[in-house]
């Protein structure tokens, strides 16, 4: 079967990840079972398609290969493999100017910007206020938002009542038995989500130049 996971970067990766397993029991009753791989859409995994042939040919004939015979042993060879240390790595780093940036104050358009880019409709707090209502009435609120981000710039704390959350339970299964059938999500509030919002747009502009290409996690649109 065809390669099922593709890691979508320039340096190309590919693995066959997914696949059925059954053992010689299911092959009796089942003699005409295939697995073949469809066209991916949207994952960076490829559906698997398991089912059964509509004609079926009996097994396939056996086929002897004159290769098996060759000796094998003269193919490999003992070699000595020199193992890297670690302090011989080149660790990516950002630029001087990149830095300094990261570390700038907060400005109003960005903080704004990471407002707009939320939902509106969720995130609300204790006080049952969403997204919706810092934005209708940013003019009112916006110089105390920027206070607390600034205050948060200059220290890099919150107040605890900021990290009050609302956790809610997902159930793991339909019978419940026990509480560890629940998954709890916490539900975090508005101005929270706008701060990690605009930490999260200055990093992502920065990702590339610290990423290597072999690593695969911070990759954009995955």
């Amino acid at each position: 079967m065809e390669f099922t996971w593709f890691n979508n970067r320039e340096n190309e990766s590919w693995a066959r990840l997914d696949r059925f397993l059954c053992d010689l029991f299911v092959l009796s009753w089942y003699p005409k079972m295939i697995q073949r791989g469809l066209n991916r859409i949207l994952s960076d995994h490829n559906p698997v398609f398991f089912g059964e042939l509509k004609e079926y040919w009996g097994p396939k004939p056996f086929i002897f290969l004159n290769e098996w015979l060759d000796d094998k042993r003269k193919y490999y060879k003992k070699e000595e493999v020199p193992v890297p240390r670690w302090d011989s790595f080149q660790v990516k780093k950002i630029l001087a100017q990149a830095s300094v940036d990261l570390e700038a104050e907060f400005s109003m358009e960005e903080v704004w910007k990471a407002l707009c880019d939320c939902d509106g409709n969720k995130a609300p707090g204790p006080d049952r206020l969403n997204l919706n209502f810092v934005k209708k009435n940013w003019d009112w609120i916006k110089k105390d938002f920027m206070l607390f981000m600034k205050a948060f710039h200059t220290h890099c704390s919150v107040i605890k009542e900021l990290n009050c959350t609302f956790i809610a339970l997902i159930l793991k299964i339909m019978n419940l038995i026990s509480i560890n059938n629940y998954r709890p999500l916490s539900l975090v509030g508005s101005i929270y989500k706008v701060l990690a919002k605009v930490l999260a747009n200055r990093l992502k502009s920065d990702m590339d130049s610290v990423i290597g290409p072999t690593q695969m996690a911070f990759v954009k649109d995955r």
